[in-house]
């Protein structure tokens, strides 16, 4: 699967997958696109209060899924492969921060941090504000 490039500069990065990855039958949640490109993943939820403990392990390429993007969560946003938030715009900070890094994002989407946990294989399109659940059954055929 390829990176789409975005709106700041060109992507040519490739993360290749055996064979195409299915997604559940479920509609996408859907967002606002904030920030260009696709993105694949390990979740890595934030929970209500914010409790920025989780990140202190944080692996490179996961997705961050929060309630909100505040400026503490800025400095691990070269680390993650995308973000997701249940609230905030496409003009706020952390989205312009998204864009500054190439890291796809997504914003606006209701009840995420309910809908996604921690260690879900997720997929966001930062083009179009979809983000899809990727269901364990997808990921064994794929391999």
């Amino acid at each position: 699967m390829k990176k789409t490039s975005n709106s700041v500069g060109s992507m040519n990065n490739e993360t290749e997958l055996s064979a195409p990855v299915e997604v559940s039958s479920e509609q996408p949640m859907m967002g606002f696109a904030a920030s260009a490109g696709t993105a694949e993943g390990i979740a890595i939820v934030l929970d209500e209060n914010g409790d920025l403990s989780a990140l202190s392990g944080i692996k490179k390429d996961s997705i961050l899924v929060c309630k909100t993007m505040s400026r503490s969560l800025l400095v691990v946003i070269p680390k993650l492969k995308g973000i997701v938030a249940e609230v905030g715009g496409v003009f706020a900070v952390a989205s312009g921060a998204a864009r500054w890094f190439k890291v796809p994002a997504v914003v606006g989407v209701d009840g995420i941090t309910k809908k996604i946990k921690d260690g879900d294989f997720i997929r966001i399109d930062g083009d179009t504000g979809a983000v899809e659940i990727i269901p364990e059954t997808a990921l064994a055929s794929a391999v």
